[in-house]
């Protein structure tokens, strides 16, 4: 088992310990508070249009003289765009109170936005304006409950590393009731805590094996280092501080010679199918004086590569070499060149998927890192960069299939390649970007809480989660 003070508390500090934002229910029920509104706009339309009649009433016009003012002054619609105006006034503002006062406004047990947003479709277009605003606070109620679910999730798996996936299952399940979580959103975060379980016991098993870091680092890596070796474990991962680069370069390259390719290079997050668990090496020397990384502290790096770890865990990694593969055979055996591009096509859009997933998993450890986002948009869109993860892609599948269906075919290749991976994804990355650096903190919305809500999502619907969640955090 892993001793308490092994695990990594440090990202518990500050605002993330005191809790959830709690609000005080006044002594009036709710319901109360609700009827009282929806009365007042009652009487406001009703002595709107108790008044117009009295003026009319009061003009001497005759029938047809009153029709021919009403048409030209176009009162009819005005009044009707007041009725409206008042009831939308009232009705945000309950749903206002709502929001501050954390009622739910689920209707149903379980809200699945999917069969939902289909009903308000079906509905009359009298009806559909008012469903669709009742869809909407539904959403946007449990799309917060999900991102303060995963929050709890995380903080218990920090701070109660040996709880088991089952415990921390039923300690949570009052919260999924309470935002109407669906079962396939249930059996989701079943898989997620099953997921940290394995990875947990992964750990505390490597680490049962000695409690040595040289020796465990010599176990996994296959070599014995030069220098001096530190270690810390997490609760899904194992950390390696090296203190000679040559150890570092070699861990991470496998050549001892690569120290000043790696001069610059801070850690990096292993995620070793082997193992069954991640493990993070931490380059030491470029942490000393007067070194590339001094400034920017050694903690701020380890919170990164930690970040790495912890979102493999939350996110499905979408790589797929068994279907890649099987792409590639169908590839070799087809002789109708329409057709040869088409899966050729289909492979590329198979593997972006990793791309995106590669992107948004070190936009996000960057942002948990405390990066400034024009330097991490500065270095992710060097091209031909470390963290150019495209043109990695790009050289990986013509390298592919340059060796599966041969040099002849290289103009079909490149036509494919530049057609797939154009300037799309450069785009979305510096909207990616954007987007997450533009949600502000406050005391509802805490960094850990934004990365719940980005890190469950591609990158391409990040500009749509800012739309969303301003309903719920308020900007300035």
């Amino acid at each position: 088992m892993l001793k308490n003070e092994q695990i990594n508390n440090e990202t518990m500090s500050g605002d993330d310990q005191e809790g959830d934002e709690q609000f005080e229910i006044p002594d009036r029920k709710f319901e109360d508070v609700e009827n009282e509104i929806s009365n007042e706009a009652d009487k406001t339309i009703k002595a709107g249009e108790k008044l117009l009649v009295d003026v009319e009433s009061g003009s001497n016009l005759n029938h047809d003289e009153l029709s021919k003012v009403r048409i030209e002054t176009g009162i009819a619609e005005k009044m009707k765009s007041i009725k409206e105006a008042i009831v939308k006034i009232s009705r945000n503002a309950l749903r206002e109170l709502r929001v501050g006062y954390g009622i739910s406004p689920l209707k149903k047990d379980r809200f699945n936005p999917n069969e939902e947003v289909i009903n308000v479709l079906k509905s009359s277009k009298k009806d559909r304006l008012h469903k669709l605003d009742d869809f909407y606070e539904s959403y946007f109620f449990q799309q917060k409950g999900l991102i303060e679910v995963q929050d709890k999730i995380l903080k218990n798996i920090l701070i109660n590393p040996e709880k088991t996936a089952t415990e921390i299952f039923q300690e949570n399940e009052n919260y999924f009731d309470r935002y109407g979580l669906t079962n396939e959103q249930r059996v989701r975060i079943a898989e997620v805590l099953r997921n940290y379980q394995e990875k947990h016991e992964r750990v505390v098993n490597i680490v049962g094996e000695t409690d040595n870091p040289v020796d465990l680092f010599e176990k996994l890596f296959k070599f014995k280092p030069v220098g001096n070796i530190k270690m810390k474990i997490s609760p899904v991962s194992i950390g390696f501080f090296c203190e000679d680069p040559r150890d570092y370069a070699m861990a991470k390259t496998g050549d001892h010679d690569n120290i000043e390719k790696l001069k610059t290079n801070g850690g990096v997050c292993i995620n070793d199918h082997k193992i069954g668990a991640s493990i993070i090496l931490i380059n030491s020397e470029v942490f000393k004086e007067g070194k590339y990384y001094a400034v920017v502290g050694e903690a701020a790096v380890i919170a990164h590569e930690e970040q790495h770890a912890i979102y493999r865990l939350f996110h499905k990694e979408t790589y797929n070499p068994g279907k890649q593969n099987q792409i590639v055979d169908e590839v070799k055996g087809e002789n109708d060149p329409v057709k040869r591009e088409l899966l050729i096509d289909r492979y590329l859009r198979l593997v972006i998927d990793d791309v995106d997933f590669r992107m948004a998993n070190e936009i996000i450890a960057r942002y948990k890192e405390g990066d400034d986002p024009n330097n991490v948009l500065a270095q992710m869109n060097i091209r031909g960069g470390d963290y150019d993860f495209l043109e990695y892609a790009r050289k990986r599948a013509k390298e592919v299939f340059l060796y599966n269906i041969g040099s002849d075919n290289e103009e079909l290749i490149d036509k494919c390649i530049k057609n797939v991976y154009g300037e799309e994804y450069y785009w979305r990355m510096r909207k990616a970007i954007e987007s997450i650096y533009s949600i502000e903190l406050s005391r509802g919305m805490t960094a850990d809480k934004v990365i719940a809500l980005f890190q469950n999502e591609p990158t391409k619907q990040w500009p749509k989660i800012v739309k969303r969640i301003r309903n719920f955090y308020p900007q300035k």
